[in-house]
């Protein structure tokens, strides 16, 4: 790792709190309007992972286990592409997360498998321009990771260089677990 490439992190979580406009908060869960189910009647896995997030006792869905290369949950062609996508990448927010609290280096390959996945099959603006998992894809480690994360920050400021509330958030959640490891 050359001295560049390991003050990434740093320099990325600076960056990203200066965008955001908020202060660090390493314990907060997203604002309450993000963890929406994505059909009426059935908790979406980003709710769930949430939950995880930020209560140790909630148990982690057991049917993330493995590391197949595929995203997190497949998308039922029953709704649009953009919400399959959101929630999709707000559960990989989410699932970051937890596998760095729980120490859990299984959670954390199934996280990177999935976001190999993306990387392959999604584009980063294909969500509501929202840049959830832009830390998980930074620490990903490959170049594409770097671009898919660029790419999530550039739209999430697209209209004014300002991020919506909500978008705010995540850009300070996402410096937080830079900074974090």
């Amino acid at each position: 790792m050359t001295h560049e490439s390991s003050n990434m992190p740093a320099r990325w979580s600076a960056h990203l709190l200066s965008v955001s406009g908020l202060p660090p908060a390493s314990d907060s869960a997203p604002p309450a309007a993000a963890l929406r189910a994505a059909r009426p009647g059935v908790e979406s896995l980003d709710l769930a992972l949430w939950r995880c997030a930020v209560d140790p006792a909630a148990p982690v869905p057991s049917d993330l286990r493995g590391v197949e290369r595929a995203p997190l949950r497949p998308w039922l062609s029953d709704g649009p592409i953009e919400v399959w996508t959101e929630v999709e990448l707000s559960a990989l927010h989410a699932l970051w997360r937890v596998a760095r609290l729980r120490r859990d280096q299984g959670l954390r390959a199934r996280a990177v498998a999935a976001m190999r996945w993306h990387l392959e099959h999604t584009q980063p603006d294909n969500a509501t321009n929202r840049p959830w998992a832009l830390h998980a894809f930074l620490q990903e480690g490959s170049a594409e990771g770097e671009a898919y994360a660029g790419t999530l920050l550039h739209n999430a400021l697209a209209h004014g260089g300002v991020p919506e509330s909500l978008s705010a958030w995540i850009l300070m959640d996402a410096a937080v677990e830079l900074a974090a490891g």
